[in-house]
């Protein structure tokens, strides 16, 4: 059993939220989830956003609201997990980033690349978002 906070930042423009593909290690299923990560004891989900946008793009977020707390609980090969997921909405300082079609992201040693995806599309679930009930947040 694991139980983890989390932090995410739902970046959005028009039509359009910012998230990339992971593949699930113990199945191999492929998922979107926006930006962020795990909240370090003591840290505020709010800062914990902050810091893990600037780790993963090395870009700042400005105007941070928070849209939700999920409570995520699912099975991941044999273990059961348990995250408390922390969802904001978020601008980036830099606003050039709204005009490209790819973000690039680094995860420790794993680089990834965030994609601006039409909201409708994200919402069709092929892939995936996870956890299913961030979709919701989209439009709020």
């Amino acid at each position: 059993m694991s139980f983890v906070v989390k932090a995410f930042c739902l970046f959005r423009t028009d039509d359009k939220v910012l998230l990339y593909q992971r593949k699930n290690e113990h199945n191999g299923i492929e998922f979107l989830r926006p930006l962020g990560g795990k909240v370090e004891f003591g840290e505020r989900s709010s800062d914990t956003v902050k810091r893990e946008i600037l780790e993963e793009t090395g870009e700042q977020v400005m105007e941070l609201r928070l849209l939700g707390v999920i409570e995520n609980i699912y099975q991941n090969g044999h273990t059961l997990k348990h995250e408390i997921d922390f969802v904001y909405d978020g601008k980036f300082k830099n606003r050039a980033l709204y005009r490209q079609s790819e973000v690039f992201v680094k995860e420790g040693n794993a680089r990834y690349t965030a994609r601006w995806v039409e909201i409708e599309k994200a919402r069709s679930g092929s892939p995936p978002v996870l956890p299913p009930e961030l979709v919701g947040l989209f439009g709020a």
